[in-house]
């Protein structure tokens, strides 16, 4: 139990700082997409972002802009 309780809170420290490193992230993607808006990886890599956050209507909107990028 002892060693199940460790894992279980190692997994919720790195998670944390998962989306720590995505949130620090965020604002420089944001900015580079507009900057430069015709660039369909990075509104796929924007997309991915917004998804671990929880930004699901953001992330749909980043996917559909990445899709419109490439036809």
């Amino acid at each position: 139990e002892f060693d199940e309780a460790n894992k279980d809170r190692k997994e919720f420290v790195e998670n944390v700082a998962s989306k720590d490193k995505y949130r620090l992230a965020l604002p420089h993607l944001e900015k580079f997409v507009q900057l430069k808006s015709d660039d369909a990886v990075i509104w796929d890599l924007l997309g991915r972002v917004y998804s671990v956050l929880g930004m699901l209507d953001d992330a749909k909107n980043a996917f559909e802009k990445a899709d419109k990028i490439r036809k």
